[in-house]
């Protein structure tokens, strides 16, 4: 099932050890440390765990829109509000895996839900959006 081939792309980023530095955008750097469970990550404060489930449907949500979704931003919006729309990935994921609901605010785990995709060669980052990868599509069969 391609939900597991997602979950060994990450896992694979860490080779023998536990760690990995990630960059956003800007370059600058956050660690990430792998559990059983998903990962923690060190720029996201006191909620730092993102479970599989994060990865996983935000790689649902690009198969089901024909390979790409924006990714939107939880600064300033709420839930279903200008630019965290249902059908971008901060959106989806607060709906899915954080079952938040319309009208709410959302933590904000967009750098390191991307950028980690990104790392493991999931997923490329255009203009705003994110996109599954030909490599990954033709690997997990999507």
């Amino acid at each position: 099932m391609w939900e597991e081939t997602v979950v060994q792309h990450i896992r694979a980023l860490f080779g023998s050890g536990h760690t990995f530095q990630a960059r956003n955008l800007n370059g600058e750097a956050f660690t990430v440390t792998l559990n059983n469970e998903g990962v923690d990550v060190s720029n996201l404060g006191a909620l730092p765990f993102l479970p599989w489930t994060v990865f996983i449907e935000t790689i649902r949500l690009l198969k089901e829109r024909g390979g790409r979704a924006p990714v939107g931003n939880a600064m300033n919006s709420r839930l279903g509000h200008g630019e965290l729309p249902l059908e971008c990935v901060e959106g989806y994921v607060a709906l899915t895996v954080y079952q938040k609901k319309i009208g709410d605010t959302v933590f904000r785990r967009r750098v390191p839900v991307t950028r980690i995709l990104i790392s493991a060669g999931l997923c490329d980052y255009a203009e705003g959006q994110l996109l599954l990868t030909t490599s990954f599509k033709e690997v997990a069969n999507l």
